[in-house]
C-alpha cells in the first residue's frame, strides 16, 4: 500500500513524476522559508491571487519537515469561490490514500478561530473536491486520510483555501 503524504498549515502545472513517492517535494524539504508568491515552489505549480498569500515555514512542521501555509491577506475583499492553491500532477495508480496534517486557525496563531463560513480549506483531484474543512474544524488534525483508490493514472492534485462569501475574510 502506498500513501501520499503532504504536510500543510493553512490559514483561512505539469511536472515530472517520481514513482517511489508519487509526489515531488511532498514535505517541502528543499524549499526552506520562502514566500511562494515570489519564488518557485519545488515540484508544485502555484496559483496565489494578490489577496491571498503563501509561504513555506518550519515553525509548524510535522514529520521533521517544512509546512505550507496559505492565508488570506487582511483587509482585502474576496469573491465567493475565489481560491489560492498549489497543484501537481501525480500518478495515483498504486496509491490507496492521500494523507496530510493540517493546522487551521485564524489570525494570531489561533487567537481568532478558523471560520469555515468564510474560508474553506480543500483538497481536489482534477478540480473536484475530495476533502474540505467542515464548519466545526479549528485547530490541528494529524493523519487526515483521503481515499484515492478510485483514481488511476496521472491526475492533478491540489491543496488550497477558498473564499466562501463576498467580503472580507479574517482567517
Amino acid at each position: 500500500m502506498k500513501k501520499i503524504l503532504v504536510i500543510l498549515i493553512l490559514l483561512v502545472a505539469p511536472l515530472p513524476i517520481q514513482a517511489a513517492s508519487l509526489i515531488v517535494n511532498g514535505s517541502f524539504e528543499a524549499d526552506g522559508k520562502i514566500d511562494i508568491t515570489a519564488y518557485s515552489l519545488t515540484g508544485w505549480g502555484v496559483n496565489i491571487p494578490d489577496n491571498f498569500g503563501g509561504d513555506i515555514r518550519d515553525d509548524w512542521a510535522t514529520q521533521d519537515s517544512n509546512s505550507l501555509r496559505l492565508y488570506t491577506i487582511k483587509y482585502q475583499t474576496f469573491t465567493a469561490g475565489e481560491n489560492a492553491m498549489i497543484s501537481q500532477q501525480v500518478d495515483l495508480s498504486d496509491a490507496n490514500e492521500i494523507t496530510f496534517d493540517i493546522y487551521l486557525h485564524g489570525y494570531g496563531l489561533g487567537d481568532v478561530p478558523w471560520d469555515s463560513n468564510k474560508v474553506t480549506a480543500f483538497v481536489s483531484i482534477d478540480s473536484n473536491d475530495v476533502w474540505q474543512s467542515a464548519p466545526s474544524y479549528n485547530g490541528i488534525y494529524y493523519d487526515v486520510n483521503i481515499p484515492a483508490g478510485d483514481y488511476t493514472g496521472i491526475h492533478l492534485l491540489s491543496f488550497g483555501i477558498r473564499a466562501d462569501e463576498i467580503g472580507r475574510a479574517h482567517v
